[in-house]
């Protein structure tokens, strides 16, 4: 038999008994469809269009021995797909940290040269707060007036 994915590709090929149950076929392909497999994993397979019972035998749906017989396989690996989640929450959270770091540098340094300016255009007997408030932002500058 022939096992297909659904992008069309052939996940595996085996030669079975015609009296094998669709539930020992499923327990074979475990590790041949999705060698990282975990305990959560499930298979669902198709054949003539539907889905088949594990009850059922491939003799029972008229496969014969020596015969070719193509299967379509459903794979849902819940811890696997958990893991790969969180695999890529991580990463997206690193890069998201690393950007935010690169803003924040160029916003301190942008607020220091502002600073350096403003000192630079002071002389030593002009208030301080005069000082600090040409290097803040609008928005900065009115939270620190005395209410």
């Amino acid at each position: 038999i022939q096992v297909h994915g659904l992008a069309g590709n052939v996940l595996a090929e085996l030669d079975v008994a015609v009296s094998m149950s669709i539930e020992e076929l499923k327990q074979k392909l475990k590790t041949r469809v999705l060698p990282n497999a975990t305990d959560s994993i499930e298979i669902t397979l198709f054949f003539n269009g539907a889905m088949l019972d594990d009850t059922e035998t491939l003799a029972g749906l008229g496969i014969v021995a020596g015969a070719h017989a193509s299967f379509l396989v459903l794979v849902y690996d819940v811890e696997l797909l958990a893991q790969q989640e969180r695999a890529q929450m991580y990463e997206d959270a690193v890069v998201k940290s690393r950007q935010e770091a690169a803003k924040a540098r160029l916003v301190q340094a942008a607020r220091k040269k502002q600073l350096g300016e403003a000192l630079a255009r002071q002389q030593l007997t002009s208030e301080p707060q005069t000082i600090l408030n040409e290097a803040l932002t609008p928005q900065q500058q009115q939270q620190s007036l005395p209410a």
